[in-house]
């Protein structure tokens, strides 16, 4: 008994891992455009996993010190502290993902919708996702309150190093 119950031990976590992609490192591009400021960052990191009841969990963090505008100056009036997270889950499905969940930013958490258009290859996810916040529901005094948000971003396998060719 004792070996079984070491072996669904051992097992478990090598059966999550298949179904668990991560963030390729370099394979993910994050823009940000507002009236009169766009910035971008490649630091985005996170991971997708398909659960055993057909739904799919995301979760995603920007550090929002990694997003630049191109210039010294404007940098200087990006929020820099912190980091913005996504969490959400989807029915699973081909070709597009409606993921309900919650981004916080700068301390407050709001609900949001994220419709990710995703591509697999043999060991690869490829995601696509734009959604548009309004700044001031996160405590941000600006102007002109929307932000678009894009999403690119490449995802691996967990513990998968290199695809064999």
């Amino acid at each position: 008994m004792r070996v079984l119950v070491l072996a669904v031990l051992l097992v478990a976590p090598a059966a999550l891992a298949e179904r668990s992609w991560t963030v390729e490192p370099g394979q993910a591009l994050v823009t940000v455009d507002a009236a009169g400021a766009s910035a971008f960052s490649h630091r985005m990191t996170g991971t997708l996993t398909e659960l055993d009841n057909k739904l799919v969990h995301l979760e995603l963090h920007l550090p929002l010190g990694s997003l630049t505008t191109g210039s010294v100056r404007r940098d200087e009036r990006v929020p820099r502290e912190g980091e913005a997270v996504f969490d959400g889950v989807a029915e699973a499905r081909e070709g597009r993902l409606l993921f309900v969940g919650t981004v916080q930013l700068h301390g407050v958490k709001r609900a949001v919708q994220l419709d990710v258009a995703v591509t697999r290859t043999e060991g690869m996810i490829y995601a696509h996702a734009t959604s548009t916040l309004h700044l001031r529901d996160f405590g941000i005094d600006v102007a002109h309150d929307q932000a678009r948000i894009e999403l690119d971003a490449g995802l691996r396998r967990r513990g998968v190093v290199a695809i064999r060719g």
